[in-house]
């Protein structure tokens, strides 16, 4: 079973990717940028969870470059690399974009992949592992604006593919045949000489994704859907020397899986059931919020963002039909699970400090930044009980020195930026 510390990781993963590689670059210029021609180059690396026998991390590059007013691209390239005793990864993921802008309106071109070679990670005293998957999705923003006001409508579209692998009780490899999100964002910039330029962003996300499980024959095992809808509203306050920003939102998300193993499907000898069936349904409520403060004090900056999640509610249950392979006669069961989402949650803070104006003449300026991310979750102890098949362990208190050296080294992060 995953432990604490396991699910910790993953979510350390995840915040990472979210804060630091969607998209990867991270420079702010803080000065004029050139009718002709302008652009900014960043890099980066940083470790997501260390132990004394393995450790994860990541880098990525970024170049942004701007042509007169109106025309920019982009494009950030990353990795992050796990190697530790019980996952082994390598994932590759780019992002380009190019932005046409007038008073009018605009458009905004945007796309990116992913891909990997074998992954494996241990579950129980089993290993799920895959030999490789790629994967796509491409994206349009129209901007439309009205004096301060602007309405801005998106779409993406993705799809992805993986190799042959196990997945743990059975042989099979994930497909996403169609990813689709599309939604609306309205926006409102109000400007005041004394207090500074305040922007306030409404925004509505709703997302469609289809998901099937194939046999390494590439046979339909399970189908499933994974469809979310996301509210946030975002203010921000932009001044001289220093900025802050909030946002407040709600995610619900609507899972389904439905299908079987059965010895069509599954052509191995040592294939213990006669089928295998699942059918499982759960929705979920999140609430989140996220706080930034950024602070220029002479030629160093401060940043601080704060953030966290909880499941408000949760409804759904998993039940399972099966039967054994048996010489005489047959073993079938039915059971019934209800993971316990409601009461998971987790808390983020990124402290970092950079020197992000040495200036080396003709408006060229580079930055050098350090970054610690501190991470705490909440509740996942009920979910992994309410899943786990096991007898319950006594806790072990872990060893202090090996936990102090984890905290202090995981999440740190250095960036380099110049800009011209």
């Amino acid at each position: 079973m995953f432990t604490y510390k396991r699910v910790l990781t993953l979510w350390l993963g995840l915040f990472f990717c979210i804060t630091e590689t969607l998209p990867l670059r991270a420079t702010e210029t803080t000065f004029e940028r050139s009718n002709l021609f302008s652009g900014d180059f960043s890099t980066g690396a940083g470790t997501l969870w260390i132990e004394d026998d393995g450790a994860s991390g990541y880098w990525h590059s970024g170049l942004n470059l701007a042509f007169g007013q109106n025309f920019s691209l982009g494009f950030d390239i990353g990795q992050i690399i796990a190697k530790l005793p019980w996952m082994d990864a390598s994932i590759l993921g780019g992002i380009g974009e190019f932005n046409f802008n007038t008073t009018r309106g605009g458009l905004l071109f945007r796309s990116g992949f992913f891909t990997h070679q074998q992954i494996s990670i241990a579950i129980d005293n089993s290993a799920l592992s895959n030999q490789g998957g790629n994967g796509f999705f491409i994206g349009l923003e129209t901007p439309l604006y009205f004096g301060h006001f602007s309405i801005t409508p998106c779409f993406y579209y993705g799809k992805a593919i993986w190799d042959e692998g196990d997945m743990y009780w059975f042989f099979g490899k994930p497909d996403i045949p169609a990813f689709l999100a599309f939604g609306l964002s309205l926006g409102l910039d109000q400007q005041y000489t004394q207090i500074g330029k305040f922007k306030h962003t409404l925004a509505f996300r709703w997302s469609l994704t289809d998901i099937v499980i194939l046999s390494n024959e590439n046979k339909p095992i399970f189908d499933a859907n994974l469809n979310g809808t996301l509210f946030y509203y975002t203010i921000s306050l932009e001044r001289a020397r220093n900025s802050f920003s909030t946002t407040f939102g709600w995610f619900y998300t609507r899972t389904s899986i439905d299908g079987g193993l059965t010895t069509a499907n599954q052509p191995y000898f040592l294939f213990p059931f006669r089928f295998f069936n699942i059918n499982l349904s759960i929705d979920t409520h999140t609430g989140f919020a996220f706080v930034g403060l950024q602070d220029n004090h002479s030629i160093f900056q401060y940043d601080i963002r704060l953030g966290l999640f909880h499941i408000f509610y949760d409804q759904g249950e998993v039940n399972i039909h099966y039967q054994m392979k048996r010489l005489f006669g047959s073993e079938e069961s039915f059971e019934t699970i209800n993971p316990e989402f409601k009461g998971i949650g987790a808390a983020f803070l990124l402290l970092g400090a950079s020197i992000p104006a040495i200036y080396l003449g003709q408006k060229r300026q580079f930055s050098v930044g350090l970054q610690k991310a501190f991470f705490l979750p909440w509740g996942y102890d009920k979910l992994l009980a309410s899943v786990s098949t096991s007898s319950p362990q006594d806790p072990q208190m872990p060893d202090l020195l090996p936990l102090v050296k984890t905290i202090l080294l995981s999440g740190l992060s250095f960036r380099f930026s110049l800009s011209w």
